[in-house]
């Protein structure tokens, strides 16, 4: 985000009025006619807009994958852009070291909920950072270790661009739906022990991203369910006709 943010000398907060011309320059930034722009990461928040909208449907429609971080506030809502479609949202989870075990925990900050796509390390993340930061551009950077899911963003971003780079092929779609389909259920990295996930059990997305899984495994789709018939009974606490009528109480079979 800050390096889209940079594009033509600005620098600071911005708005929509930057985001949308910024998407859209590079979603048609060329190099001997090629497009050069393969991922977008956004790890940044802003308000719904139409403008910013159709800037990433746009990219979408150049081949461009988009990643996004999810959010900040701790609950189950999805931030924008984050929540637009066919944007990966990514939350944050920690690698914590309990009972000798290397446990992997939702960050207590990050996002979650069933729209959530994937997780990444977003606690105490070691990167660049513009020393004394206020708004303003200090020329000085210095190693720090933040957190938030605009740290976890990235890492996805990244493992896009690997995907991409093993896969030039592939269409975004295609990548987006691998990378999900080689992401690592984070309630299968490590025993049901009480630890904080506990409570977010399919609420983390399709899992942690696995880098190498998603570079060296063959094309992973993500397992979907298909509707196949369903089955009413009310037997129970009905006159037991097989159809839901008012005050019964009805079991529903679904078979998928």
């Amino acid at each position: 985000a800050d390096s889209v943010a940079r594009h033509g000398g600005f620098c600071g907060l911005f708005g929509n009025d930057v985001v949308a011309p910024a998407i859209l320059y590079a979603a048609d930034l060329t190099v001997g006619g090629k497009a050069v722009v393969r991922v977008i990461n956004m790890s940044f928040l802003g308000t719904q807009s139409l403008v910013v909208g159709e800037a990433l449907a746009y990219a979408r429609s150049r081949d461009i994958v988009l990643v996004a971080a999810a959010g900040n506030f701790g609950d189950s809502s999805l931030g924008f852009p984050a929540s637009d479609d066919g944007v990966i949202s990514v939350g944050g989870v920690s690698s914590t070291t309990k009972s000798g075990l290397i446990v992997n925990e939702h960050n207590s900050f990050s996002q979650y909920g069933f729209s959530l796509d994937a997780v990444a390390p977003g606690a105490s993340t070691t990167t660049t950072e513009q020393e004394g930061y206020n708004g303003g551009c200090p020329d000085n950077v210095r190693l720090a270790g933040p957190s938030g899911t605009s740290y976890a963003s990235p890492l996805v971003a990244g493992v896009a661009a690997l995907v991409r780079s093993a896969h030039p092929a592939w269409t975004e779609a295609q990548v987006r739906e691998h990378l999900m389909g080689t992401s690592v259920s984070v309630n299968a990295l490590q025993p049901s022990r009480g630890d904080d996930n506990d409570a977010f059990i399919g609420l983390l997305g399709h899992g942690k991203i696995d880098a190498q899984r998603a570079v060296t495994l063959g094309y992973q789709e993500i397992p979907k369910f298909i509707f196949d018939k369903y089955r009413l009974d009310d037997s129970a606490a009905g006159n037991g006709n097989g159809v839901a009528e008012p005050g019964e109480i009805v079991d529903v079979y679904v078979t998928l």
